[in-house]
């Protein structure tokens, strides 16, 4: 066995035993009032043949925020000795898990709890390293990806799931989902392997339909079939997602809209492709992280005054008095009058996080947003490795980054993004320029 890289797995509940601000879906006053099922966060240790380690963490969250990881990783540095620097965070993206806002109700026992699990997870992944080969491969989740635009049978455009459904009924998606389901598998001698998965895809299910309940949605699922039914320990990651979700009461699969269902029929297109999977090239760790100043997004400010009649109204839960207020403005929903008061209080630039790790054939670009699934393509496409795992959600902050079509169409996603037209080409040009870089080393 190649003993290039040694890959360590660990584990930890990150369950909150207390009620807590739930984020996603931009409403302060939403509190948990009970738990569908249990929060983890998960750890890879990965190390080289020069003894140096990255360590790379996946949590059941909606994203990645500092200054509420900061204790968690400060943590990790003094339990390891692995390197600041040498620490990715990335979020499952599940919209029905504590948010990472200090100051909203109970967060700060909660982060408590997190820091305790970060922390045992790490140790447990740098106790658990073995030596490791690397395979890569992909498989499609055929049917259960949706673009969340919409075009009506009367020929007008329904935006996100805040568009105007009652007017038509639905023709189809605007253009076409991207199901790649990617993954990373290393088999170690004497232990169970372990599986890197991701697909660009929100974990959407309860965070739309039981609004004030606690779960992983259905990366939990897809973890928990996969490994019941292989050898298998899985990690899932957020794949390019920003304007995708599953397949949902517009679109619905054969088992509605069941969160495990959906996870097990995920869990079952990876495990079918396991004997498919090729052996990739093995070699020494190569993380590089950056920042990208990109243009903000300045849009609408004339409106401001109009925006925050709005929102206000929204945030007080006025839905009889919001909804006319959308109507006689001319925002496409609430939601676009937040975007705009958020974005009147940021400068005229805005920094984005970037980072990539490769070791052999194998790339992993992580991100601090939500792209969307062209962007995604894009980048596999143009990048010098046999393999390139594209990561949403990771490091710190949450945005999206969408592609042209989205500002074309005036989706939700491109009215609420603090970044400027042309951001995603910029990411995606740094990305493939560090990446090329690197493999020219």
């Amino acid at each position: 066995m190649d003993n290039i890289l040694k890959v360590g797995f660990g584990r930890e509940k990150i369950t909150p035993t207390m009620e807590v601000y739930i984020s996603g879906g931009g409403n302060p006053k939403r509190i948990s009032t009970g738990i569908l099922d249990d929060l983890y966060i998960t750890c890879i240790a990965i190390t080289d043949s020069a003894d140096r380690t990255v360590l790379v963490f996946t949590e059941d969250m909606q994203q990645v925020s500092s200054p509420f990881i900061d204790p968690g990783v400060e943590g990790v540095v003094e339990a390891t000795g692995v390197a600041k620097e040498n620490i990715i965070i990335a979020a499952t993206h599940t919209h029905s898990a504590p948010g990472q806002h200090l100051g909203r109700h109970n967060i700060t026992p909660f982060q408590e709890i997190y820091t305790k699990g970060m922390i045992q997870a790490a140790v447990a992944a740098m106790k658990d390293r073995s030596a490791a080969v690397v395979s890569a491969g992909t498989t499609h989740a055929k049917g259960l990806v949706f673009v969340r635009h919409y075009l009506l049978e009367n020929g007008t455009f329904a935006g996100s799931a805040y568009g105007d459904f009652k007017s038509a009924p639905i023709k189809g998606q605007v253009y076409e989902a991207k199901d790649i389901v990617q993954m990373i598998r290393f088999d170690r001698e004497g232990k169970k392997a372990v599986l890197m998965m991701n697909l660009g895809a929100h974990a959407t299910f309860n965070g739309n339909i039981k609004l004030t309940n606690i779960s992983a949605d259905f990366p939990g699922p897809t973890r928990e079939h996969i490994e019941a039914n292989s050898d298998c320990l899985v990690a899932y990651f957020l794949g390019a997602a920003g304007d995708q979700v599953p397949r949902s009461l517009y679109e619905p699969i054969d088992h509605g809209l069941d969160y495990i269902g959906y996870g097990q029929k995920l869990g079952q297109y990876v495990l079918d492709a396991q004997p498919s999977m090729i052996p990739a090239q093995a070699g020494d760790l190569q993380l590089r992280r950056w920042t990208l100043t990109a243009k903000a997004n300045k849009n609408d400010m004339d409106r401001l005054a109009q925006a925050e009649e709005v929102y206000d109204a929204f945030v007080e839960g006025s839905y009889k008095l919001a909804n006319p207020l959308v109507k006689e403005y001319g925002f496409v929903s609430p939601y676009e009058a937040r975007a705009i008061c958020i974005h009147s209080k940021q400068g005229e630039t805005r920094d984005v996080q970037l980072a990539v790790l490769t070791f052999g054939d194998v790339a992993m670009t992580f991100g601090a947003f939500e792209m969307f699934g062209d962007n995604g393509v894009d980048i596999r496409e143009k990048s010098p490795y046999s393999t390139t795992f594209v990561v949403s959600q990771a490091m710190a902050t949450n945005d999206y980054i969408p592609a042209p079509i989205g500002f074309k169409l005036r989706c939700y996603e491109a009215y609420s993004s603090h970044y400027a037209p042309g951001t995603a080409e910029r990411i995606a040009e740094d990305y493939i320029r560090v990446l090329t870089e690197l493999k020219n080393n």
